[in-house]
């Protein structure tokens, strides 16, 4: 089951990492140049990158102090509850060339949460 977890969670990485690159693909079928920013909003996006990276550093420093599988995994759960149901609000904003992206990704974020649910019904967290 953990095998199935990380294949999902890694097609679901690789989705998100080249959704830009295949957005501006798109953008480029309509004639359209990629997206530009400003030199103030490149600072930011670095800064909220960096920030991404120290939270990412503590979240795996504190999955390596829990002792049960089903802890990490009902925190995968958790956090992927909640962001579906944003995700799913953002896609009224997508070009309809993109939309079928936004929906990739979506969709293996369903996917993800739903073997996160199949694993936590197996395996059960000894301390609930």
């Amino acid at each position: 089951m953990l095998a199935h977890l990380e294949h999902i969670a890694q097609k679901l990485a690789d989705a998100e990492a080249s959704f830009p690159e295949r957005i501006n693909t798109n953008k480029a079928k309509r004639g359209e140049t990629p997206t530009k920013l400003r030199k103030t909003k490149k600072q930011q996006l670095s800064g909220l990158e960096q920030d991404k990276t120290d939270l990412d550093t503590k979240l795996c420093d504190d999955f390596r102090k829990m002792v049960e599988p089903s802890q990490i995994i009902w925190c995968i759960q958790n956090a992927l509850t909640q962001d579906l149901s944003v995700a799913r609000k953002f896609l009224k904003y997508y070009h309809p060339d993109d939309l079928p992206l936004g929906e990739e990704i979506l969709n293996l974020k369903s996917q993800l949460l739903d073997a996160t649910t199949s694993f936590l019904k197996a395996y059960p967290n000894i301390e609930d």
